[in-house]
């Protein structure tokens, strides 16, 4: 019963020191690729002269 307890205890252990931390640095990673794709993506869109468009738009529909 007690080796029981502590092969649960170390298998917290091992979730919270090993598993936890890889989620985090994962979630990291998808997080800054992400922000690539849309940075590149608003570059390109900027190559473009949409956003120059799109500015232009709302600022005459806010005058």
């Amino acid at each position: 019963m007690h080796y029981t307890r502590l092969s649960t205890l170390s298998l917290c252990y091992y979730a919270a020191f090993v598993q936890y931390p890889l989620l985090l640095g994962w979630v990291v990673w998808l997080a800054q690729s992400a922000r690539l794709v849309w940075f590149s993506w608003l570059d390109w869109l900027d190559r473009c002269g949409l956003v120059g468009l799109i500015s232009v738009v709302r600022l005459a529909r806010s005058a």
